[in-house]
Parts: C-alpha cells; structure tokens; sequence
C-alpha cells in the first residue's frame, strides 16, 4: 500500500502505461508516450491498493478496499468478473508464474485461487496479511503480515512450512533473490532482510531510511548486520 491519493503504482507489461490504482476506485492506464491518451476503467467503489498482470495470458487483476478481486482484460479493459467480494480491504493480489494461481492477502487473511478450476478459493491464514509472491517453481507462497511474520506455504498440501520471525512490524514488500535460494523483504521497521529459504535465517540486513516502496533482487547494496 502506498500512503497518499493513489494505492498502487507501476507499469503494464509492454511497458508503454503507467499503471495506477485510485482512491476512488478506478484504474488508470496513462500512456507514457503521449500524455493525452489515457483510460480509466471503473468498477471498484473503494481505493485500489493492488493490480498484477498475467505473465502467460491477456489479462490483469486488482485488489480493493471495497473487498474486492476483480479480473480484467488487457485488449479491450472489460471487466470480466469478480473473483472474490466481501473479505475485508485487499492489500496485494498476485499471479503465479505460470498464471495457475492467484494469491490474495488483505485484513482478512491469504487465499489462494485456483484459476484452472473456476478459481476456486483455499483459504491459507486469517491472519492479516499485507503481501504475498510466489516462488519461481510455483510450488510455494512467501506471505508478509502486518505483526512483521513472513511465512512460507507449500502448496500442494497448502501447509506453512517455515517462519521468518525478524521483524517487529508489517513487511510490504516481498522479492525472491535472483539465486532464487533468498527472499527479500521490507517492513515498516524500516529495515530490509535478506533470509536464506532453507533455513529461514536472516543472512543480511540493513536500514532502509524513508521505507521505498521498490527493492530489487540484487542483494549485493546490502550490508550485513551482526
């Protein structure tokens, strides 16, 4: 979640949009190349925190505070339906990389949809939860909450695995390590970790002063910490 008069900011997939969630709802797409050409879609009643776009297939999804996953095309930005109502504020959706899945984190807990089956929904945690990712093999979810607990779920059996007990407040940002052997995270606390996920002990920390809303998969700017 981003602090201020939009929830979520980013770039559509080819690159030529700025991609934005509003606080009244709406979904902007500004082109960058020509700052005339721009479409809002409507839908949502509450801010949107939250959008992510399918890897393998022309669509996108958003989260809301209105309680809502919505999932949109991105050839013609049509609504095609509602996944998900009345769970609480949603905070961050995401796509499995291979687009099977679909994890949503909010006030109310993690679900994980089945996109293959209706999208059928399996509810994780209650637990409020600010941010979740997939691993790159999609068989795991790493999930941040709000008291600061990053936990890993192995999705065949949807069982938590491992904890990384660290930090002392919400983790909003979640990137696995480009050796795909680390996860990255950020918190509240204004810190930012690096945790191996074989043994889900932190190997690097730092300050992270002004909590950026962006981190890389790149952990060589980090310095460790006894």
């Amino acid at each position: 979640m981003i602090p201020g008069s939009i929830g979520y900011a980013g770039l559509n997939p080819d690159k030529k949009f700025l991609v934005t969630g509003n606080d009244d709802g709406s979904i902007t797409f500004q082109s960058i190349a020509d700052s005339d050409c721009k479409k809002v879609l409507t839908g949502h009643t509450g801010r949107v925190n939250t959008v992510d776009f399918s890897k393998t297939l022309s669509v996108f999804i958003s989260g809301s505070e209105d309680g809502e996953v919505r999932l949109w095309s991105s050839m013609d930005y049509m609504c095609l339906r509602t996944l998900i109502t009345g769970v609480g504020p949603v905070w961050s959706v995401a796509y499995s990389p291979d687009s099977k899945m679909i994890a949503v984190c909010g006030q109310g807990g993690v679900w994980v949809l089945d996109t293959l089956n209706d999208f059928a929904s399996t509810k994780l945690t209650e637990s409020p939860t600010e941010v979740g990712v997939f691993d790159p093999t999609n068989k795991a979810l790493v999930t941040g909450g709000v008291d600061g607990l990053i936990q890993l779920w192995w999705l065949e059996t949807n069982k938590l695995m491992r904890k990384f007990i660290g930090h002392k407040v919400g983790v909003f940002s979640l990137v696995f390590g480009g050796d795909k052997q680390t996860i990255i995270s950020m918190s509240h606390d204004k810190t930012t970790r690096v945790w191996s996920m074989l043994t889900a002990e932190c190997i690097k920390k730092t300050n992270t002063p002004g909590n950026p809303h962006v981190i890389s998969s790149n952990t060589d700017f980090l310095d460790v910490e006894g």
